[in-house]
């Protein structure tokens, strides 16, 4: 059997595969969060510049948005397991160079900062199609019944590492320094592709008449986004969702400070909490054994309720109150990443997986630095008045999932059996 050759249909959700892939994201997410600490951090020190770490943050963002979808068609044309190693691969030979200039020339500071931002347009570069490659690939690994408790499993574990590397980063870099973190980041990206390199995969669709073009090929898929009304209705909300999520995000640290009146240790201890609840969020839509309905109606409910728990959020004065709500908050947003990222991969066809996921990631990216922006306008216009554009925010996300929860097309969609390669049968919410 070669690599490229899928497993049997009948298997174990923690087969080879799998735990293959799981070990070796796991491990390169942990140094892939410690570097990022690492780099704020060095790049602080050094520079004194926040200009440049914004910088940073627009290149990963804009480049997101305009290669995924690019990204999308190249994880359906190629062998995705080479893709996974080679992005891997490549983003683990810059940083240990960045890690050996650091080591040779500690004093070069305008030589380290180029690198950085080059390694930062490389990996939203190889970002663009190992995304969508990861996420085409776990239903290649499992069977379709099993994909909600995989998808869980990983982004389960992806939570645990981005907190442990969080928490670490800044006490590991007084320790070790940023040289000896980038290279514990180039050392696991290596750990990851050594992983990847063992999967066995089906080999990618072929066009039959041999002229598909990546032209074609990536406005193929956007045409299959847009043409399957249930998903576009998805994406489209999914997308709104997001946008208004994140000015709760950008200006909690304010809420917290001004309105609150809590200090610094909240701030963490709230949002340790929100990601606590996230964790138990994936962890209880991979568990559940629900049927296509009972999933769309799970789905209906949190979607409802969190923007209901963010409307209560901005009245609440006590810092214990607003911890719950974040708890809850991360529970109803986990369970609704899970539960409809599972549906795109279990019942969208294999030929198109790779592109629906580019165009995914794509859209959201280009929904948050508007966000982000619009946040800092509208909060110093109002005078920082945080819970007036909390309550708006609310009622938008409110007003969003009800157009989404009247849409039938929508609510077929999420209450999905899964098929394997397409969305065979629908159930009725």
């Amino acid at each position: 059997m070669t690599a490229d050759q899928p497993l049997p249909a009948r298997q174990a959700l923690f087969n080879r595969g799998l735990l293959l892939l799981l070990a070796g994201q796991t491990i390169s997410m942990a140094g892939n969060q410690i570097y990022g600490v690492a780099r704020v951090l060095w790049l602080k020190r050094a520079t004194e510049s926040a200009s440049l770490i914004a910088l940073m943050g627009i290149i990963a963002a804009s480049l997101s948005v305009l290669l995924s979808p690019l990204g999308g068609a190249v994880a359906d044309r190629y062998p995705r397991r080479r893709l996974l190693v080679l992005s891997d691969t490549l983003n683990g030979t810059a940083v240990l160079l960045i890690a050996v200039l650091m080591f040779a020339a500690p004093d070069s500071t305008a030589l380290i900062v180029t690198a950085l931002i080059a390694m930062t347009a490389l990996a939203a570069a190889n970002g663009s199609y190992f995304g969508p490659s990861m996420a085409a690939s776990v239903p290649d690994l499992v069977a379709p019944r099993q994909v909600p408790a995989a998808t869980s499993a990983m982004q389960s574990s992806f939570q645990i590492s981005t907190l442990l590397g969080q928490a670490a980063g800044g006490a590991l870099f007084q320790w070790l320094g940023a040289p000896v973190l980038f290279l514990v980041n180039a050392i696991s990206f290596g750990v990851a592709a050594t992983s990847e390199s063992f999967l066995r995969m089906p080999p990618p669709a072929q066009d039959p008449e041999g002229r598909s073009t990546f032209r074609r090929e990536t406005s193929a898929g956007i045409r299959y986004v847009w043409s399957t009304r249930g998903l576009r209705a998805t994406v489209i909300g999914s997308s709104l969702l997001g946008f208004f999520a994140v000015p709760v995000q950008i200006l909690f640290p304010f809420f917290v400070d001004d309105f609150l009146k809590a200090g610094p240790s909240w701030y963490g201890y709230i949002l340790a909490a929100q990601g606590i609840g996230s964790l138990a969020g994936l962890v209880l839509a991979g568990s559940l054994p629900l049927s296509g309905g009972g999933r769309g109606r799970w789905v209906l409910a949190c979607m409802l309720a969190q923007p209901l728990a963010l409307g209560v959020l901005a009245m609440v004065r006590r810092p214990g109150a607003a911890l719950a709500l974040a708890l809850f908050a991360g529970v109803v947003s986990g369970f609704v990443g899970v539960a409809i990222n599972s549906i795109l991969q279990c019942n969208t066809p294999r030929e198109f997986r790779g592109r629906v996921f580019g165009a995914v990631r794509s859209i959201s990216a280009a929904a948050s630095p508007l966000a982000m922006g619009l946040a800092g306008i509208a909060a110093d216009a109002l005078d920082k008045n945080i819970p007036l554009i909390y309550q708006f925010c609310s009622a938008s996300m409110l007003a969003t999932a009800c157009l989404l929860a009247f849409n039938r097309e929508f609510r077929r969609y999420v209450s999905q059996e899964f098929h394997g390669n397409a969305a065979i049968g629908e159930a009725r919410v």
